[in-house]
């Protein structure tokens, strides 16, 4: 089974509540790409257009063909082109594109290379997603800023064979260890990176501290961090220079030595972007989710089966009885944060759709389940303090170690199981990409945050 064979396998299209108007202070425009990640085009063509910050809703996934909307407050093109994008200029609006505006998301997707015992899987689990929906765990592309560490010794994980355990960028930041968080995210490479940014992060590794040749294999978003580096190393080696040198040193020793005299690793930090830094808190915060998700599953003894991925497991029950689907109706699933002890999570309802006569609302109503006006159960804050425990963290020391207006772990809550809008599957058709094999053309919508890769991983559960 193959997904993003080619890009246009796989489409997306947010479906957003937009009021447009003809005048006002954000420029709205629709952006369709392919080969791009989001943040990557906007941070482009804010630069090379002058257009200061642009605003998202959400995050789409370069390996694929997707439609999504933003704005800025400042005047642009009515087009902007690239290679691999396009802006379009569609009208202005009193409030920014932000997650809030977001409906859910539209999916188009080719599964290929499937055998026949797969393609009767899919179509056994399909009506089961249709009705009982799936465990809306957050997928592999959430976790950018994860690397993989042995598990440590007397912390088992809760099945065998034991699993790596992964670190995260912020858990070093939250330890004041301002260094080791800038050596995972430029010079520990990742398992799904690209050729281009795995040899740039090898190299840093090798020249690390030799701050003029790490810049010399950095990736963009790198440079303003490793400038930082450079400049403050030979900044505090002033003052040890008259010591370190002599005549008999060589000069390039003494040039070396400068760059690796106590570089301001926390200035250096403060150097990457604010909205990366965001992703690094919420990457950690999804991945906890997902394990008091998995522990939910174990503890509510339904039907399951067990699907590993890098950073874990993802444990799908396969049948859900009553009392399961009344405990996930009640109740929606926080992240952590230090505020968690005082989270009231929100109701949600079973249908979500615009009710503003003036908002214009692409799409339909998206179906997810959840809805609490109670205080968290015990069995919830039990499933979480069991994953904090193993990942070797307190609730308590979930704060950054210094202040950027916005940053910080942020409390909210997010549905155990969604229920897919409209899905629907073709009959089986031959795969012209890989013979004797079939494909199938995959179409449903989903509520934001909700990840079609998961749903894709539930589908073909039971096919080996």
């Amino acid at each position: 089974m193959k997904i993003k064979v080619r890009p246009e396998d796989f489409r997306v299209e947010e479906l957003l509540q937009l009021r447009l108007t003809r005048q006002g202070r954000y420029s709205i425009y629709r952006m369709e790409k392919r080969g791009w990640d989001t943040m990557n085009v906007l941070d482009y063509v804010g630069r090379k257009h002058r257009l200061g910050r642009l605003s998202r809703a959400g995050l789409k996934d370069r390996y694929s063909v997707s439609a999504q909307y933003v704005s800025t407050e400042r005047r642009g093109p009515e087009y902007i082109t690239g290679n691999g994008f396009s802006l379009k200029h569609i009208g202005f609006s009193a409030h920014p594109v932000t997650r809030d505006l977001l409906l859910g998301n539209r999916f188009e997707i080719v599964v290929r290379d499937l055998t026949h015992e797969e393609v009767r899987t899919a179509q056994t689990n399909l009506p089961k997603l249709q009705n009982d929906g799936f465990a809306n765990y957050y997928d592999e592309q959430r976790f950018g800023s994860s690397r993989i560490r042995e598990q440590a010794p007397g912390v088992p994980r809760p099945s065998e064979p034991r699993h790596p355990s992964p670190v995260f960028v912020v858990e070093k930041l939250i330890q004041g260890d301002f260094e080791g968080a800038l050596r995972l995210y430029m010079a520990t490479p990742v398992e799904s990176d690209d050729p281009e940014p795995r040899r740039s992060r090898e190299l840093i590794e090798k020249c690390w501290g030799n701050w003029s040749r790490c810049l010399k294999h950095a990736k963009p978003e790198f440079v303003p961090v490793l400038n930082h580096l450079r400049r403050t190393a030979r900044a505090a080696g002033r003052s040890e220079f008259r010591v370190l040198s002599s005549e008999f040193a060589k000069p390039e020793t003494r040039n070396s030595k400068l760059e690796t005299v106590h570089p301001d690793f926390e200035g250096a930090v403060r150097r990457i972007r604010p909205d990366l830094l965001g992703l690094f808190i919420t990457s950690f915060q999804s991945f906890i989710w997902n394990e008091t998700l998995a522990e939910l599953i174990r503890g509510l003894d339904l039907p399951a089966q067990i699907v590993r991925y890098r950073q874990g497991e993802m444990v799908f029950f396969t049948e859900l009885n009553p009392v399961a689907w009344r405990f996930f109706e009640r109740h929606e699933i926080p992240v952590v944060s230090p505020e968690l002890g005082r989270i009231q999570p929100k109701a949600h309802s079973h249908q979500r759709t615009a009710q503003n006569p003036d908002s214009e609302a692409v799409g339909k109503g998206l179906s997810t389940v959840g809805a609490s006006r109670h205080l968290l159960p015990e069995r919830i804050t039990q499933a979480i303090a069991s994953v904090l425990r193993r990942q070797g963290v307190r609730l308590n020391d979930l704060r950054l170690p210094f202040n950027i207006e916005g940053l910080r772990f942020k409390p909210y809550t997010r549905p155990g199981i969604v229920v897919p809008r409209e899905l629907r599957s073709s009959e089986p058709q031959p795969d012209e990409l890989h013979h004797d094999r079939q494909k199938l053309e995959l179409a449903f919508e989903l509520p934001p945050g909700s990840f079609a890769t998961i749903l894709i991983r539930r589908l073909f559960l039971n096919a080996e």
